[in-house]
């Protein structure tokens, strides 16, 4: 029986932003519920405010990520609108989504 071959995915420069964005704290905490994060930056701790399915352009842009915990990093892609409503969001990040225009901000914060 032949081995199962993978493809070798392409370096695409998330994981060099991730561990920069990791190494500009001493002790990491989920920005939503506070929940320690421990010393390894793991890749599920990286969550895009605006997702890079809709917005491939702002992948490496610093300024879209937070870093959280697997759970609310679930509720945050997956969540229902209320869920989302109560995230921590900064006025920063917010900021950044409606700068951005991502109709997700309306959805979820209305038109201020």
């Amino acid at each position: 029986m032949g081995r199962i071959k993978y493809k070798k995915k392409k370096p695409t420069g998330e994981r060099d932003l991730h561990l920069e964005l990791w190494s500009k704290k001493k002790k990491h905490y989920c920005q939503n519920c506070d929940k320690d994060l421990g010393d390894d930056p793991n890749p599920a701790y990286f969550s895009h405010i605006i997702p890079k399915s809709k917005e491939p352009k702002l992948r490496l842009d610093p300024d879209n990520f937070k870093i959280i915990c697997f759970s609310c990093h679930q509720i945050y892609e997956f969540g229902t609108l209320d869920q989302i409503r109560e995230f921590n969001l900064t006025d920063e990040q917010k900021k950044y989504l409606k700068q951005n225009n991502y109709l997700r901000y309306y959805k979820i914060y209305g038109d201020d």
